[in-house]
């Protein structure tokens, strides 16, 4: 383990030392950094790499995909994570596009922020299934990495009314990937109010924003929910219009 470690430290000295030329593969780490090297591939549970004839590894875990030469020959990488950056034309449908790194923010994610516009969002697509809200249509974006923090994610929804981002839905699955996502939320947020009940729920609001993380042991799902407050006003209060101009139409029939 110390030896593997000194390895890993030299690696990363001799970055500074290697001419441009020689770093023909790129590894992108799940904590944002990117690592250049000469050669880099995987090798059961770990990705391994060279540095000016010096031989690393780190775990897979810690790493979302591998950009290789295309000169070079592509085995032996990470699943569905080889991108092609130099050499030969290749396929465009071969190549897995870069993820969007998913930060968290007081009022939804750093890029997509509780009230933006949808018309300034880039790369959504429509859920098929229903939100159940009028004029509430949820999205994904296929172009998220699905990795928050320490945390992998399930999904992340973003549901949107009258083309103003009104929630940010954000699911994991498993116990272990929820505890993570809960640190996060607490190291952001603080503690928020507990909620007694079948599952565990904490509660978060200011002026902007709603905020909800809740944990259902039985199907082992976490859920980090955000809500814009203003565009729940509105939403709330054109429902009362609606209703009391209804009302309004019926009375003058009669």
């Amino acid at each position: 383990m110390i030896f593997r470690t000194w390895l890993i430290a030299t690696a990363f000295l001799y970055l500074y030392f290697i001419p441009p030329a020689a770093l023909a593969d790129t590894v992108f780490l799940k904590n944002g950094n990117t690592l250049k090297v000469e050669k880099a591939w995987q090798e059961n549970d770990q990705v391994w790499f060279i540095f000016s004839d010096i031989k690393a590894s780190i775990p897979q875990s810690k790493v979302i995909r591998i950009e290789i030469d295309a000169l070079q020959p592509a085995e032996n990488l990470l699943p569905n994570s080889i991108n092609k950056t130099a050499g030969a034309p290749t396929d465009p449908q071969q190549l897995s596009p870069p993820k969007k790194p998913l930060f968290l923010h007081n009022d939804g994610l750093e890029d997509m922020k509780l009230g933006s516009r949808l018309a300034d969002a880039s790369g959504l697509e429509i859920k098929q299934t229903d939100s159940g809200l009028k004029d509430v249509i949820e999205y994904v974006r296929p172009s998220d990495s699905l990795i928050l923090g320490d945390a992998i994610l399930k999904s992340v929804i973003y549901a949107f009314w009258r083309d103003r981002l009104y929630t940010v839905s954000i699911w994991t699955q498993g116990r272990e990937n929820y505890n993570a996502l809960c640190d996060l939320v607490f190291d952001h947020f603080g503690k928020g109010a507990r909620i007694d009940g079948s599952s565990e729920k904490y509660l978060w609001s200011d002026s902007n924003t709603d905020i909800m993380l809740e944990y259902t042991s039985d199907d082992q799902y976490g859920l980090l929910w955000m809500r814009s407050k203003k565009l729940d006003r509105k939403l709330k209060l054109s429902k009362f219009k609606g209703h009391a101009s209804y009302m309004k139409r019926m009375k003058s029939i009669r």
